[in-house]
C-alpha cells in the first residue's frame, strides 16, 4: 500500500475512535452477542472464514475485518428479526448461518469489474461444497449492488412477511449500500 493511503487509513481510524459506539450495538447487545457466539462456534462459518482469509485482499478497508463485521451485523439483524417474529432456535440458527455466509462472501471478487455479479456467481459455485440446499444458495447473493448498479431484483419490495430472511437481507443490503 502506498504511504499516502496508509496515512489516510490511520487518520480515518483516529476520527472514528473519537465517536461513541453506535446505539444499535448497545440497544441490541443480546442479539449482537448471539450473532458473535454463533459466528465463533459454527463449523460452516469457520470453514468459510478460513477460505475468505486466504482469498480476500485488504482493499481500502474491504478486507477480512470488513467481511467479518458485515457478517456479524447481518447475524445481529437476523437474530433481532427472527426473535421478534417468534422463530425457534433451530430455524434461527440456520438463518443466521445464511446471512453470515452472505456477509463473509459479499466482497469475495472485489478486484473484478462488476464485482457484485462475479461475487454472486463465485459464491454459488463455492457453496455447492458446503451443506446448503440449492434454494439456500440461490438466496445468498455475493454483494449487494452499489447505488450505480442497483438492479430491479433488489428494488422490488419483499413479497414475504416481515421476519422472513429475505426481509432482513433488504436491511443488510440497505446497510451495506449506505456504508
Amino acid at each position: 500500500m502506498q504511504p499516502i493511503y496508509h496515512q489516510i487509513r490511520q487518520r480515518a481510524r483516529q476520527i472514528i475512535l473519537r465517536h461513541p459506539t453506535p446505539d444499535f450495538y448497545h440497544d441490541h447487545s443480546p442479539a449482537d452477542e448471539a450473532s458473535r457466539q454463533f459466528f465463533d462456534a459454527d463449523r460452516v462459518i469457520k470453514k468459510l472464514l478460513s477460505l475468505v482469509a486466504e482469498t480476500l485482499e485488504d482493499d481500502f478497508g474491504h478486507g477480512l475485518i470488513h467481511a467479518v463485521k458485515v457478517s456479524h451485523d447481518a447475524g445481529t439483524l437476523m437474530v433481532i428479526e427472527a426473535r421478534q417474529s417468534g422463530y425457534d432456535e433451530d430455524p434461527l440458527s440456520r438463518l443466521v448461518c445464511l446471512v453470515q455466509t452472505a456477509g463473509l462472501l459479499h466482497d469475495i471478487k472485489r478486484k473484478t469489474k462488476d464485482h457484485s455479479s462475479h461475487a454472486a456467481a463465485h459464491a454459488k459455485k463455492l457453496l455447492r461444497k458446503y451443506p446448503f440446499s440449492a434454494e439456500e444458495i440461490k438466496n445468498i447473493p455475493g454483494h449487494p449492488p452499489g447505488p450505480a448498479t442497483v438492479s430491479n431484483r433488489f428494488l422490488r419490495k419483499p413479497t414475504c412477511k416481515p421476519g422472513n430472511h429475505i426481509y432482513v437481507m433488504y436491511c443488510l443490503i440497505e446497510k451495506v449500500i449506505s456504508a
